[in-house]
């Protein structure tokens, strides 16, 4: 694929809610319905997006999270103007594969999904003051739940992705990439219906969040029957759908486990929490979720605003 192409495509499909200055940026909006829903509502939560981002941001992403959260302020790179350079400087000379592996991308989509999910879970539930266990254990589902809505609007968005073009823009500007599972989940998705789909991946990545695999018979019951409870159809699953959700399930637990462990603790930790990771996560999340009218309201909500028509 030519530079000059993608150039020219960028340039193209830029808007108004799109950031000129990050590469694709506007082609996904106007192609990739996941990612256009989530600008519109981290728009709609009065959400600003930076080209200044803060050092401390550019060396070590992760810490300056809640930074980005209470500051409201989504911090980015220009990587359009050095590749404005190249193509005028070797016009039709450059091809994608020539810089794809040291242009830096642009996470504003992952750092979008956490404010959207922050800003409607505060909606529902105010934190906790951290004193007792149950407390860290509650403050700690929040933001792993707030993780796997990134993790699952990620994923499926995908399903988007039908292009050589799109493929590379959505590379540059996303986390996580499996186009070895897209035909699969866009099936999935129109035999289930998207947010009934949507639902049992964003409970399937809790559950890889909170280290719980494999997944047992189990914990796949629960799943299914939380899904039933929190939706406003009536839905059952046949055997067939729970064949393919069961096979689906596993591509939650192909994230980093490294970066579920040590990252996440982390994260954590720089949230006040103090427990160990361990007596964090030991005890029945899913349960916690059904006792909790406002979380349940709150992932309901959550799913609707990503799949948005």
């Amino acid at each position: 694929m030519k530079l000059s192409r993608l150039w020219v495509k960028h340039q193209e499909f830029n808007n108004l809610a799109s950031l000129k200055e990050s590469l694709g940026d506007g082609y996904l909006m106007s192609h990739n319905k996941i990612f256009r829903n989530i600008r519109h509502a981290t728009l709609d939560k009065k959400f600003n997006f930076s080209l200044n981002p803060h050092p401390l941001y550019q060396a070590l992403p992760l810490s300056q999270l809640e930074w980005i959260l209470s500051e409201q302020t989504i911090p980015y790179i220009d990587n359009t103007r050095v590749l404005k350079q190249l193509n005028d400087k070797l016009p039709e000379n450059i091809i994608w594969d020539d810089i794809s592996d040291n242009l830096k991308g642009n996470h504003v989509f992952h750092e979008s999904c956490h404010a959207v999910a922050r800003s409607l879970i505060n909606e529902f539930y105010k934190d906790p003051v951290l004193k007792t266990k149950f407390d860290f254990q509650k403050h700690t589902l929040i933001r792993l739940i707030e993780e796997s809505f990134a993790n699952t609007c990620e994923l499926l968005a995908i399903t988007d992705v039908n292009d050589p073009i799109h493929r590379i823009f959505f590379e540059l500007n996303s986390y996580v990439i499996m186009y070895e599972d897209r035909i699969n989940l866009k099936a999935a998705m129109a035999q289930m219906g998207e947010q009934i789909f949507m639902k049992f991946m964003f409970i399937s990545y809790l559950q890889a969040n909170f280290l719980k695999e494999p997944m047992t018979e189990k914990s796949f019951e629960q799943l299914l029957l939380l899904i039933q409870t929190n939706s406003t159809e009536s839905f059952e699953f046949t055997a067939t759908h729970k064949k393919t959700l069961r096979a689906l399930s596993k591509i939650a637990f192909k994230l980093n486990l490294r970066f579920r462990m040590v990252t996440t603790s982390f994260y954590l930790r720089l949230n006040g929490i103090t427990l160990p990771m361990k007596e964090l996560i030991d005890f029945d999340f899913i349960q916690s979720i059904k006792e909790s009218p406002d979380l349940l309201k709150a992932i309901h909500q959550l799913t609707i605003i990503a799949l948005k028509k």
